[in-house]
């Protein structure tokens, strides 16, 4: 039965504990009958990796000392008529103290290591538990031939969307300079240079509206193919600001991604987030933007056009599956 937290979007973290010939820890999990890789979700003003802390102590009964972060991963659900995002990260625990016992019996039957293969095996499991297998099969594969000198398909459209100082502007300038892109770059901050030296987050609902659309008349005769921010954020804001911005404009914005080929999704990141007078510098509030601006394109029918980055992964790496995500949308 869902509880009322389970129909929030959410971060989830998910730990990683090996012994000494390499199987993971698993846990029995009572309310779901599945064996799983222990996971939580983060409580408020928690970070992840102090939630994956407080989790390990919870439910295994150990300090931990040190934390690798090792995958994100994003997923969108449907409940109970209704969208809803969790941002996982998995955290590979590789120092602590104590000994791991299961600390929650009511919550969870039994406690033993699994392998790789008995993981594999397992008839249903936690969705933590299957971006574990997808991180193990991306270590253990060769790999895709990176994109180096691979050049992006002329007639291909790619729009960067999602958190603020989450990379898109560097992957953008990858995507430019090394595989041949047409940038239209990220234009807030000269808007509100030209228009008076203003911030982001003190614009009037007049000003607001008049960036929007402003930016939505760029892209729509932009002649790029690599837009650094997109008609995503649009459609976002259209659905969020009450009598600001109408239904046409919506419409506007719609028919711009559905020319797209691919939306490449920027999931929130800590490390770049700072008060630059357009950034709004609180993680909570860009992940929640986040989560609403992949719900509204689900919501919309564009799941189809979206690739999600991931953080823990190299550029060249991402891009890898940005080209292969291209290649098969065209056939």
């Amino acid at each position: 039965m869902l509880v009322e937290r389970d129909l929030e979007n959410h971060d989830a973290v998910v730990l990683l504990l090996r012994d000494s010939i390499g199987r993971f820890l698993c846990l029995y999990h009572n309310k779901f009958d599945f064996w799983t890789v222990p996971l939580g979700k983060t409580e408020e003003g928690q970070s992840p990796e102090q939630a994956a802390v407080a989790e390990a102590q919870e439910e295994l009964g150990i300090e931990v000392t040190k934390l690798s972060k090792r995958y994100q991963g994003t997923r969108v659900y449907c409940r109970q008529g209704h969208y809803i995002v969790t941002f996982f990260h998995l955290f590979e625990i590789t120092e602590y103290r104590g000994s791991p016992q299961n600390m929650e019996p009511g919550k969870h039957a039994s406690m033993k290591f699994l392998s790789t293969s008995e993981l594999r095996d397992l008839p249903r499991t936690s969705d933590g538990t299957v971006m574990l297998l997808t991180l193990l099969e991306q270590l253990n594969a060769i790999g895709p031939p990176a994109p180096f000198g691979e050049m992006l398909p002329a007639a291909a459209k790619v729009g960067l969307a999602g958190a603020s100082g989450a990379g898109k502007t560097t992957v953008a300038n990858r995507l430019v300079t090394r595989h041949g892109g047409r940038l239209h770059p990220e234009s807030v901050r000269k808007w509100l240079k030209d228009n008076g030296d203003l911030r982001y987050s003190t614009l009037d609902r007049y000003q607001f509206r008049e960036l929007q659309l402003h930016l939505l008349a760029e892209y729509e005769t932009s002649n790029a193919n690599i837009f650094d921010r997109c008609p995503l954020d649009s459609i976002y804001y259209a659905s969020r600001v009450d009598d600001l911005l109408d239904s046409a404009f919506r419409q506007r914005a719609l028919k711009l991604l559905r020319e797209y080929s691919a939306v490449f999704f920027f999931p929130p990141r800590s490390d770049y987030l700072i008060d630059d007078g357009v950034r709004i510098a609180d993680l909570k509030h860009q992940t929640e933007v986040a989560a609403r601006m992949l719900i509204d394109a689900y919501e919309a029918g564009l799941e189809d056009k979206i690739i999600i980055y991931d953080h823990c992964r190299s550029i060249d790496e991402n891009l890898c599956e940005l080209f292969s995500f291209i290649r098969k949308s065209e056939h």
